[in-house]
Parts: C-alpha cells; structure tokens; sequence
C-alpha cells in the first residue's frame, strides 16, 4: 500500500474526507480545500513519516483497537515485549499497524490478530 493510499485511510479513519472527485479534502473541522489529486498529499498529515500525526490518529481508536494495533506493532518489529514494541515503532510501522487494525490495509497475506 503506498504511502499516498495510507495517508488518505488514515485520514478519512480521523474524520477527514476526500470526495470522490479527488480534487475536495474536507479537514475534520469542516474546513474544506479545493486541490489537484496529485496534491491532496500536501494537504492531508503525513502519517507514515510523522510521529506526531501518528499520536495524533491513535487518539480516535477504542482501547481494544490499542490491544490489537499494540500486537500488530510487536510482530512487526520482531519484539518480544509489546511495550518495547509500542515504544520504539516508526511512524511507518505504527501507520500499517493502524490500518491492519481497521482492517484498511491493502495486503492479500493479511491475517488478523484475534
């Protein structure tokens, strides 16, 4: 899943929305910008280089999504303690783990935690 994808199911995840037309990206707020799609990008937080954002998006999963987003985040930096794994993901890493957890993540070999 690119980046440009990711970001996009992040931020719709957060309330944001981007019409079908590509070229309207409404914030969670309700301010609304008129753009080319190719930039829609540049308007969206940049969740998979951004810690920050990623703090950010975290905020709107229940703690069950936490648990399971925490399990996804420890199998994808080969921890063995979960903390040490939450602690110490990448804004990219904690980006898949999130879409895995809302079950966005475009992937044909994804199997979910239960």
């Amino acid at each position: 899943m690119n980046e440009e994808k990711q970001r996009i199911a992040i931020a719709e995840e957060c309330g944001w929305t981007v019409n079908v037309d590509g070229k309207t990206v409404i914030s969670p707020s309700g301010v609304g910008d008129r753009t080319l799609f190719a930039e829609v990008s540049m308007i969206l937080p940049d969740y998979p280089n951004d810690l920050n954002a990623m703090h950010e998006a975290e905020k709107v999963l229940t703690d069950d999504q936490l648990f399971v987003m925490s399990r996804w985040l420890q199998h994808s930096t080969r921890s063995t303690l979960v903390g040490v794994a939450v602690m110490t993901a990448t804004a990219s890493q904690r980006a898949e783990a999130f879409l895995k957890t809302i079950n966005k993540w475009e992937d044909s070999e994804l199997r979910p935690f239960k």
